[in-house]
Order: structure tokens, then sequence, then C-alpha cells
């Protein structure tokens, strides 16, 4: 059997071609297997996601995340395939903390929550940055320098001496 959706006036969204289909509550989005590959389509027909992993669930509604495997590794992506967290780890699960999920990702024997995987990202990128600032810094810091030099040396050169000189 071959899957499809069409929308209540009987138009096509998606082709009858899917090996399975998933409504996707709240996103206006659909799963879809074909083979043993899993994607997502918006509600227009679209690739939001390609049809390339080997399970897709989705993982946070209000922030359009989707738990990926591929593999035998995990990861999170955003609509759009947006990496938010590689494809490289063992594991990812949640548990219940005071009516709020807390998402953890394991790699071996090492496990840290989601939110410190992205602190983590953040902070790296900002210390990266600020490293390539301070460089670009200290080099123009030491240009102008040169140039005040190579400036007063100009000055102190008089080019009425010069030429009596020679």
């Amino acid at each position: 059997n071959r899957f499809g959706v069409i929308s209540t006036s009987g138009e096509v969204i998606i082709g009858n071609k899917y090996d399975g289909i998933e409504y996707v509550e709240g996103r206006q989005e659909f799963i879809v297997l074909s083979g043993k590959k899993y994607g997502v389509l918006s509600y227009t027909g679209e690739t939001v996601i390609n049809l390339e992993y080997d399970s897709i669930a989705l993982l946070d509604g209000r922030d359009n995340y989707y738990l990926v495997e591929q593999n035998d590794k995990y990861g999170i992506i955003k609509s759009g395939e947006e990496i938010v967290v590689p494809i490289e780890f063992d594991k990812i699960s949640y548990n219940i903390v005071n009516n709020k999920k807390m998402y953890y990702l394991q790699s071996g024997e090492s496990i840290m929550t989601l939110e410190d995987y992205l602190d983590y990202c953040n902070t790296s990128l900002y210390i990266e940055v600020e490293d390539l600032s301070n460089k670009l810094s200290e080099q123009l810091n030491k240009l102008v320098d040169t140039y005040l030099k190579m400036e007063k040396i100009y000055e102190d050169l008089n080019v009425d001496d010069v030429k009596s000189k020679a």
C-alpha cells in the first residue's frame, strides 16, 4: 500500500508514493516513510527535512526540533535541516523535571543535558569570535603604531635638507 494526502476539497497535496505518513499535530507537517528512510514534508507537500534518516520524531514543536537517527547515532535538527545537535550521540532521552522536559545527550559513558550542550556551543562560538576580534584589534593597533612611527619619521625628515645634501 502507498499513502498520500489530499485536502478536504480533493486536491492532492502529497501523492500516493509513501510507505507511511504521520501528521505532526500543531506543525502542519507530515513525517513520511519511503523504503526505510524518513523525512518531513510541509502541508503543501514541499520537503522540510530530506528522506535520509532511519527514524525521526518531533522533539519539541515549539522550537521545530526533530530527533533523528542515522546509522545508529542520534542528533537534533530543526525544520529546514538546520543542525542543532550533530548526529553523533549514542542516545538522546528525556525526563520530566519540575513539569519540564529535560533532554539528555549520551555518548559512551558521557551524559550532558541539551541545555548544557547548547550553552557550551554558544560559549565556544562567542570565545572564537571574541578571540578573532582580539587578534584583529591587535593587528590594527600594530598597523596604527607603524603608521604613526612612519609619520613621525616623515615629519622629522626635511625634504629641503635632503635636496641640499644631494
